[in-house]
């Protein structure tokens, strides 16, 4: 039983890259978040062409804003048809941006994190929907992310979690 929660760690720990930490980017909205992360993973491989346009229709029809004591954020992510590798793209935001909210679309979030997800298959999805979760409710984890001055420190708390 012990090896088989060292591999599930261990997918879940491979799902956290530091190439796919995003500190502070220069964007207004989640349509341009989104086209910007989405040009990064197009070029290093990981999604299919049609990611993009997957996630903005799928944001719209089921928004992934969620609000929390500790920190609001949303999880965004789309049909694994257009995704070629398991990963989770963390996007700290220079300021809060606005999402819908998952439970009732009328009402706005005020994100500050961003947990894009590409999952190659279902059932991982519900694992790594897990793991963020659980880390979101880390009051510590979260004011270290918030707080981190650059990249590389991000990166080294991803690979905390």
């Amino acid at each position: 039983m012990g090896s088989k929660m060292n591999n599930e760690q261990e997918i879940i720990q491979n799902l956290f890259d530091s190439d796919l930490v995003f500190y502070k980017p220069k964007v207004e909205n989640y349509n341009e978040l989104f086209t910007m992360i989405s040009k990064e993973l197009l070029k290093r491989s990981l999604v299919k062409e049609g990611f993009l346009d997957s996630i903005l229709l799928r944001e719209k029809n089921y928004p992934t804003g969620i609000t929390s004591e500790i920190v609001n954020f949303a999880i965004p992510h789309t049909s694994p048809e257009y995704v070629l590798e398991n990963k989770i793209c963390t996007i700290i935001l220079e300021k809060p941006m606005k999402f819908q909210n998952m439970v009732d679309k009328s009402l706005d979030v005020e994100v500050e994190i961003v947990f894009m997800i590409l999952i190659t298959d279902g059932n991982k999805h519900v694992k790594a929907l897990s793991k963020v979760m659980e880390l979101v409710r880390d009051r510590k984890y979260v004011n270290q992310l918030l707080n981190s001055s650059s990249k590389k420190n991000l990166a080294i708390l991803n690979n905390m979690g």
